[in-house]
């Protein structure tokens, strides 16, 4: 099992990623970055079974998966929440939330597409260059993708940084209204 990877950016010493395998992109003899990555594992590994789906009791699964009722149901809300979205109406951000549903969108699925399209056109022109000139590089191609989903990422990193706030801020709510009920009770 690979050990876990960070990535801490030394402009901010805040952690940027958190993934298993960054694959060629922690090189950092070729790497085009203004500012140094360094990269760190984690001092002891942790190990989590996780038991067959044959091992769990009905009531276990019962408990742990949603029904297919239940399932259906949440399919249908996302589909009429979808539908919402595509009629532009103008909705309460107090009390409706699109977070996570952008990309089915009109808008949302083009700008996917087109983005996918982007890295996909990059990449395979440096195949190509690479194909005539007799080597290959994995690294430059890897390289081409990051700078072209550039901006995918950094959308991607925004909406996570909201995310985590939003999070913040409901998690602190529902410490004060707890506090707010012991004092009453």
């Amino acid at each position: 099992m690979p050990a876990n990877i960070e990535i801490l950016d030394n402009s901010n010493n805040k952690i940027i990623s958190n993934h298993d395998d960054l694959g060629p992109l922690l090189r950092q003899d070729q790497s085009p970055k203004k500012h140094r990555t360094e990269v760190r594992f984690a001092e002891q590994l942790q190990v989590k079974e996780i038991p067959n789906l044959d091992d769990y009791t009905q009531e276990e699964k019962d408990a742990t998966w949603y029904s297919k009722v239940a399932m259906n149901l949440v399919k249908y809300d996302t589909m009429m929440t979808i539908r919402f979205m595509n009629t532009a109406c103008r909705a309460d951000p107090k009390t409706t939330c699109f977070r996570g549903l952008e990309a089915m969108t009109p808008m949302g699925f083009e700008q996917r597409d087109h983005c996918r399209q982007s890295v996909r056109a990059a990449v395979v022109d440096v195949q190509e260059q690479q194909g005539l000139s007799g080597f290959v590089d994995d690294y430059e191609l890897a390289v081409v993708s990051e700078k072209i989903s550039y901006c995918a990422r950094v959308s991607a990193f925004e909406y996570g940084c909201y995310d985590a706030e939003e999070a913040r801020r409901v998690y602190q709510e529902d410490k004060d209204l707890i506090e707010l009920l012991k004092q009453v009770a």
